[in-house]
């Protein structure tokens, strides 16, 4: 948490009120002079791989806050990698199994957060479905997709979906 100048009030000589954090009189007779300060609390944004993404945005106490918009497809040590979903304090967010959403929006900022992006790598399919996890965990939010589903009903299986790179939740 941190605080922020939001602006003064004044009277006397000084000016009767501003939005800044600085202001200039010459005093010609008694002035009081008050600073308004606001709570602020952070969003820290990482991800999993560490170092994916990181950085940190600032909210005003009760303001409705929102997460970057991660990159949805990323590089490291020659490991390509495909963003999955957001946790927010290590919560799949907006739920548990529908599809990702990328900014996450609507935070309620009472206190401070942690946002996770997560990312996995780009041909890991553990369970050997012909899925690729981070398809199946972007859209499902897990890895219990069947390959011969077909979700929307549009005549394409769940396989025929990932391999286009396509939503099967979207006919």
């Amino acid at each position: 948490q941190r605080w922020m100048c939001n602006g003064w009030e004044g009277m006397g000589s000084v000016p009767a009120a501003g939005d800044s954090n600085a202001v200039s009189f010459v005093i010609h007779r008694n002035s009081s002079l008050q600073w308004l300060w606001t709570n602020q609390y952070e969003l820290l944004h990482t991800a999993t791989p560490a170092g994916l993404v990181a950085t940190s945005t600032w909210w005003l106490a009760g303001a409705t806050g929102a997460t970057l918009v991660a990159p949805l497809a990323l590089t490291r040590d020659a490991t390509n990698y495909q963003f999955a979903d957001w946790f927010l304090d290590g919560s799949r967010q907006p739920d548990a199994t529908g599809i990702a959403v990328n900014p996450l929006t609507g935070i309620l900022m009472p206190t401070a957060h942690v946002a996770q992006a997560r990312y996995l790598p780009e041909d890991t399919d553990a369970d050997g479905d012909g899925l690729g996890d981070w398809w199946e965990c972007f859209y499902f939010g897990s890895t219990n997709a069947l390959p011969g589903d077909d979700p929307d009903t549009d005549t394409y299986s769940n396989v025929e979906e990932y391999q286009d790179r396509s939503s099967p939740l979207d006919p």
